[in-house]
């Protein structure tokens, strides 16, 4: 499956079904009737987030013809532009492409109650970009401060353990 946010104007996620890539034939849509800029799909579970509206959507998908909306972060610091889990599912690491703006990490292990434990910035004058999360470490495009590396084996003590930049301005 490939699911497609934000498109034809609705701002909805569209499901694909790409088993025969030469025909994709759309299965379902997920359409809260606003603006979905980015998606993290993992398992049954879509992390759909929703730019200016402060929201995040945490969906079902187990049947893509008809995802249901399980619970939702509403935090209005900035524009939710993507999320990543961690390996185990149980903390969303959220970045809101805003200046000034940390990336939050939010346990979701409760979905009665999710709530934030922590947040990370390498500079608060930049802007922290797309988390991605491969075993204990979560990787940020930071634009002015780089790619930054962080070991979040425990995610309420994130640690920075590195980082690579190539930009040598502010």
């Amino acid at each position: 499956y490939v699911y497609v946010p934000g498109a034809s104007g609705t701002g909805a996620v569209h499901i694909l079904d790409v088993s025969n890539p030469a025909e994709p034939v759309e299965v379902g849509r997920y359409d809260p009737e606003y603006y979905i800029h980015d998606a993290h799909i993992k398992g049954d579970r879509m992390y759909a987030c929703a730019g200016l509206t402060g929201l995040l959507d945490i969906v079902d998908i187990s049947d893509k013809t008809n995802p249901v909306l399980l619970a939702q972060i509403s935090d209005q610091t900035g524009y939710v532009h993507s999320a990543w889990t961690t390996e185990d599912d149980k903390y969303l690491i959220v970045a809101y492409e805003t200046d000034g703006v940390p990336a939050v990490i939010w346990d979701i292990q409760d979905l009665d109650n999710i709530e934030a434990v922590e947040t990370y910035s390498a500079n608060l004058q930049s802007l922290v970009h797309n988390p991605y999360v491969r075993g204990d470490f979560s990787f940020f495009s930071h634009n002015t401060e780089g790619l930054r590396v962080m070991d979040v084996a425990d995610p309420t003590l994130p640690v920075e353990v590195g980082y690579y930049d190539t930009y040598d301005g502010p």
